[in-house]
C-alpha cells in the first residue's frame, strides 16, 4: 500500500490529504456552533474553555489546508495546461472553504456575559425548587441518609459503568484509578463520581459529542439522587401509625 501511494502523482497525494482534513473539520465546526449556542442559552453542559479548545483545533486544520493548497499551486507544470487550471481550482476551493466555514465562525463569547446568563438561569431554577431542595437537605443532614440504599437499581448499560464504559462515537474511556474517585458506600453516588471522571477524559480528548452524552447521563443520575432524597425527606417527616394513634388518644 505504501508503494501504491508513492507511485501516485504529488497533486493526487496532496489533494487526498486535503480531503481528509475537510472531512475531519466539518463535524468540529458544527460542534463549535452548538457549544456557542449552548453557552448563550445559559446551559452548563459545555464551558467557554471547551469552545476555545475546539476553535483552536479548527484554526490548526484551516492552516494545514491552506499550506497544502499552496503546495499544490506551487507544483511545476506547463502554463495554460489543464493541470494548471486544476491546481488553481483546488486552491480557490480551499480558500473559499476556509473563508466561508472557518474564518466566519462566531467569536468566543465574553466570559462575563456568559457568567451573567448562567447566573440568571441558575437563580430562576433555584427559585422553582428552593423548598424541595431545603427539605431534602434537612433530611440528609438530620438523618444521615447519604448511605441509604437506592430504591431503584440502575439498569446495566443505561449509564457509563465503572471499568467498562460502553464505546460512544468510537471513543472508549480509560479505566479510572480508585485513588482518583471519591469513595462512597452509596452505589448511586459512586456512579456519579465515575461519570464525572469519564467526562474529564472526554474533554481532554476534545470529544465533545461524548461530553454531551455523559453530561446528560450525569444529570439523570443527579436528578435520581435528588428525587430519592426528597422522597426520603417526606417519609421522615410523615407521622407513623403509632404516632397518629397516640395523637388520636390524646
Amino acid at each position: 500500500m505504501h508503494e501504491s501511494r508513492t507511485c501516485r502523482p504529488p497533486i493526487t497525494q496532496i489533494y487526498n490529504d486535503i480531503q481528509q482534513l475537510k472531512k475531519k473539520v466539518m463535524p468540529d465546526i458544527e460542534m463549535y456552533l452548538k457549544i456557542v449556542n449552548s453557552l448563550y442559552e445559559g446551559e452548563s453542559i459545555f464551558t467557554l474553555n471547551d469552545a476555545s479548545a475546539l476553535r483552536g483545533k479548527i484554526g490548526q486544520i484551516a492552516e494545514a489546508i491552506d499550506i497544502l493548497s499552496k503546495r499544490i499551486l506551487a507544483l511545476p507544470c506547463e502554463p495554460g495546461t489543464r493541470e494548471e487550471s486544476l491546481k488553481k481550482s483546488i486552491r480557490l476551493s480551499c480558500i473559499q472553504l476556509i473563508k466561508e466555514n472557518m474564518l466566519s465562525l462566531p467569536p468566543l463569547p465574553k466570559e462575563d456575559e456568559i457568567r451573567q446568563i448562567q447566573e440568571r438561569k441558575r437563580m430562576e431554577t433555584e427559585m422553582r425548587i428552593a423548598t424541595e431542595r431545603r427539605l431534602a437537605m434537612e433530611a440528609y443532614e438530620k438523618y444521615g441518609l447519604a448511605n441509604a440504599s437506592a430504591d431503584q437499581s440502575i439498569k446495566s448499560g443505561d449509564y457509563a459503568q465503572g471499568t467498562d464504559l460502553q464505546s460512544l462515537d468510537n471513543w472508549t474511556a480509560h479505566q479510572i484509578r480508585n485513588e482518583d474517585l471519591v469513595q462512597s458506600d452509596d452505589p448511586l453516588v459512586e456512579q456519579i463520581n465515575i461519570i464525572k471522571g469519564y467526562i474529564k477524559q472526554a474533554r481532554q480528548d476534545l470529544n465533545f459529542e461524548v461530553v454531551e452524552t455523559l453530561e446528560m447521563n450525569l444529570r439523570e443520575l443527579q436528578k435520581e439522587f435528588y428525587e430519592r432524597q426528597r422522597s426520603l425527606s417526606k417519609t421522615a417527616n410523615t407521622p407513623t401509625d403509632d404516632n397518629e394513634a397516640l395523637s388520636a388518644n390524646n
